[in-house]
């Protein structure tokens, strides 16, 4: 029966969160952070070796949490460092929505960085032979590809938001100044104002205030 070390890592923009797990789900140390900087890699690095060398591990298998592209760099660092290449590795990026689902089966634990390095590692650990997705192994021809076609489409969606708002902008504007001349027209028909001291409210009553355009004076009689 194979022996790995099965490792859970909370990835950040700024710091990363580590688990190990023997096959048992036993905690190997204590968790533990690391920048999400090539120092703070190398750190890792070096935690990783000397947990596979005193655990007597046969294999590293890895699960990080995909959020947004923070945990590309980490990837490409663990699996070309020379250091680990003596262990066979396996890595996969778990959808954040896998791990949450996971963690609502654990009544007792509470959000925090500690708490998702374990979720991460243990969803590894348990994931049966079926369940389990394919290892991530990018295709190098096409990875620039992929990159600048997600860029595109983030590029395109807020272009779009953008022409949205202008034009719902310029087409309403008119209309909303018509309203807000006739709100004014009517209060000081009435007696009252909602105007203020500035140049475009005052242009409402620059000529004679009559009845508003579609309102009728109801006079009672005493």
């Amino acid at each position: 029966m194979s022996n790995p070390l099965i490792v859970g890592i909370d990835v950040h923009s700024r710091t990363n969160r580590t688990c190990l797990l023997d096959r048992e789900g036993e905690p190997w140390g204590k968790r533990f952070s690391t920048a999400n900087n090539r120092p703070g890699t190398q750190t890792l690095i070096g935690r990783l070796v000397e947990a596979l060398q005193q655990g007597q591990f046969d294999s590293l298998r890895v699960a990080l949490e995909a959020t947004n592209w923070y945990w590309f760099p980490l990837y490409q660092a663990l699996s070309q460092d020379p250091a680990l290449a003596p262990w066979p590795q396996t890595f996969y990026p778990f959808n954040p929505r896998v791990t949450a689902r996971y963690k609502d089966s654990f009544s007792d634990k509470d959000k925090s960085d500690d708490s998702d390095a374990y979720i991460v590692a243990d969803r590894l650990r348990t994931y049966n032979r079926q369940e389990l997705p394919a290892p991530f192994a990018p295709d190098l021809r096409y990875l620039s590809l992929r990159f600048l076609t997600r860029y595109r489409y983030h590029l395109v969606k807020d272009l779009v938001r953008e022409k949205n708002s202008v034009g719902a902008d310029i087409t309403y504007r008119p209309l909303r100044a018509k309203m807000v001349t006739a709100g004014c027209h009517a209060m000081a028909w009435r007696g009252t104002t909602i105007c203020s001291d500035s140049p475009a409210h005052q242009a409402c009553h620059a000529g004679p205030i009559g009845p508003p355009s579609g309102l009728v004076r109801v006079v009672r009689a005493p």
